[in-house]
Protein backbone atom coordinates (compact mmCIF):
# COMPACT_ATOMS: atom_id res chain seq x y z
CA UNK A 1 0.00 0.00 0.00
CA UNK A 2 1.50 3.47 -1.16
CA UNK A 3 2.63 5.65 1.61
CA UNK A 4 0.10 8.55 0.54
CA UNK A 5 -2.73 6.31 0.27
CA UNK A 6 -2.12 5.10 4.39
CA UNK A 7 -1.59 8.86 5.74
CA UNK A 8 -5.14 9.43 4.35
CA UNK A 9 -6.32 6.67 5.76
CA UNK A 10 -5.41 7.70 9.48
CA UNK A 11 -6.20 11.64 8.85
CA UNK A 12 -9.32 10.10 8.02
CA UNK A 13 -9.73 8.24 11.46
CA UNK A 14 -8.38 11.06 13.17
CA UNK A 15 -10.82 13.35 11.10
CA UNK A 16 -13.65 10.80 12.87
CA UNK A 17 -12.34 10.64 16.08
CA UNK A 18 -12.05 14.78 16.26
CA UNK A 19 -16.17 15.21 15.04
CA UNK A 20 -17.37 12.22 18.08
CA UNK A 21 -14.97 14.86 20.58
CA UNK A 22 -16.67 18.20 19.09
CA UNK A 23 -20.52 16.01 18.61
CA UNK A 24 -19.63 15.11 22.28
CA UNK A 25 -18.68 19.14 23.90
CA UNK A 26 -21.98 20.32 21.57
CA UNK A 27 -23.99 17.65 23.30
CA UNK A 28 -23.76 19.65 26.54
CA UNK A 29 -25.37 22.54 25.20
CA UNK A 30 -27.14 21.66 22.52
CA UNK A 31 -28.90 18.15 21.78
CA UNK A 32 -30.31 18.43 18.94
CA UNK A 33 -27.22 19.93 17.01
CA UNK A 34 -25.49 17.22 18.33
CA UNK A 35 -27.85 14.42 16.99
CA UNK A 36 -27.95 16.51 13.78
CA UNK A 37 -23.87 16.09 13.49
CA UNK A 38 -24.06 12.54 14.53
CA UNK A 39 -26.49 11.36 11.95
CA UNK A 40 -24.34 13.08 9.12
CA UNK A 41 -21.04 11.48 11.03
CA UNK A 42 -22.63 8.10 10.54
CA UNK A 43 -23.72 8.96 7.27
CA UNK A 44 -20.27 9.74 6.17
CA UNK A 45 -18.64 6.86 7.97
CA UNK A 46 -21.63 4.68 6.11
CA UNK A 47 -19.93 5.64 3.19
CA UNK A 48 -16.56 4.84 3.48
CA UNK A 49 -15.93 1.98 6.21
CA UNK A 50 -14.88 -0.46 3.74
CA UNK A 51 -12.40 2.28 2.82
CA UNK A 52 -11.08 3.65 5.84
CA UNK A 53 -11.83 1.03 8.36
CA UNK A 54 -11.17 -2.13 6.70
CA UNK A 55 -7.67 -1.41 4.79
CA UNK A 56 -5.19 -3.23 6.59
CA UNK A 57 -1.48 -1.42 6.39
CA UNK A 58 1.70 -4.03 5.55
CA UNK A 59 4.52 -3.40 7.49
CA UNK A 60 7.79 -3.77 5.09
CA UNK A 61 10.24 -6.40 6.45
CA UNK A 62 14.07 -4.57 6.47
Amino acid sequence: MAKIKVEAIVKQRLFYRLCIIKIKFISLFNKQLAAKLAEQLIKDIESNFKKYFLCKVKTSKE
